[in-house]
């Protein structure tokens, strides 16, 4: 406390950026996945691709996700901005007759989608408060989602807590002693600022990150399929397939139905893009791996 203001400067800056990386690691270690949950694997393996989907985007891609299954077997139709739903599908535009799917084969978002016959995605999303907290608690339960992130941005902020209370007391200090204090009152708001949005952490957990980084790499072919040759898929791959890598490999028709998600993606596209410059920013594809709820139709 008796060090001149740039001593402690030089001090306190140095030792609010250990705060910083310490607040990091406790982040990393209190959302990181569990020896004794299921693994990755197994996970990949019984999770369906609605489930898949409310990992990567929430209710909303679920929805979606199950949407794009239901129109690609035939039981929704597209007209304009809205959808119908039939009680017979018939044969594809594509020449392809996927049958009627039986009411226990149905996920639970795919039921609600059909029972509440809405035209919009926007209205399904409105009304699907229920089902979301179903599919979070459901996820959490396998640690894929994080359990408390109150609770984990107050611990991870720990560090930076204390070294905060330690630059105010040197605040207290400056102005008893009546010395310049401003520059260390910016810092102290402005590492305030930082740790609380570094302490805040993601939707995910360390598992739940892993898992969808897993399945990119494994199911870059059904991508591909999915994009260029979607009439080889069954309605359960297709779903798995916009759960995974989204919108962009719909057709004009169905993005219609989901042109506010999609949007939104095309936005993140672009900054990706733009900050990857000339490097590749996909992923090699390496096995099919794990069914996902539906198998891999396209994978290799």
């Amino acid at each position: 406390m008796n060090l001149s203001g740039p001593e402690f400067l030089l001090l306190w800056f140095s030792g609010a950026a250990v705060a910083w990386m310490l607040t990091l690691i406790l982040r990393t270690l209190l959302t990181s996945k569990r020896s004794t949950m299921p693994s990755i694997d197994e996970l990949a393996t019984r999770l369906h691709p609605t489930e898949v989907a409310y990992l990567a985007g929430g209710i909303e891609r679920a929805i979606e996700a199950a949407v794009t299954g239901l129109h690609h077997r035939g039981l929704i139709e597209i007209n304009g901005s809205n959808m119908t739903y039939v009680e017979r599908p018939k044969l594809m535009p594509d020449g392809m007759y996927r049958g009627v799917v039986a009411q226990e084969e149905l996920s639970r978002v795919e039921q609600f989608v059909i029972d509440h016959k809405t035209a919009r995605v926007t209205e399904l999303v409105d009304e699907a408060s229920d089902l979301d907290r179903w599919l979070e608690t459901k996820l959490k339960r396998d640690y894929l989602l994080v359990t408390n992130p109150g609770a984990v941005r107050i611990q991870a902020m720990l560090p930076m807590i204390a070294w905060l209370l330690f630059g105010l007391a040197k605040v207290f200090v400056g102005v008893s002693r009546d010395r310049p204090v401003t520059f260390l009152v910016l810092g102290l708001a402005l590492f305030a600022y930082v740790g609380v949005k570094t302490a805040m952490p993601g939707r995910r957990t360390g598992k739940g990150d892993a898992l969808l980084r897993q399945l990119k790499k494994r199911l870059h072919a059904l991508e591909t399929t999915a994009t260029h040759a979607p009439q080889q898929l069954s309605g359960a791959d297709m779903m798995l397939a916009y759960g995974v890598f989204g919108g962009a490999l719909l057709g004009t028709s169905a993005l219609a139905l989901m042109m506010p998600s999609y949007q939104r993606q095309i936005i993140a596209a672009q900054i990706g893009s733009s900050s990857c410059g000339a490097s590749s920013c996909g992923s090699s594809c390496s096995s099919c791996g794990g069914g996902c709820g539906g198998g891999c139709g396209g994978c290799s």
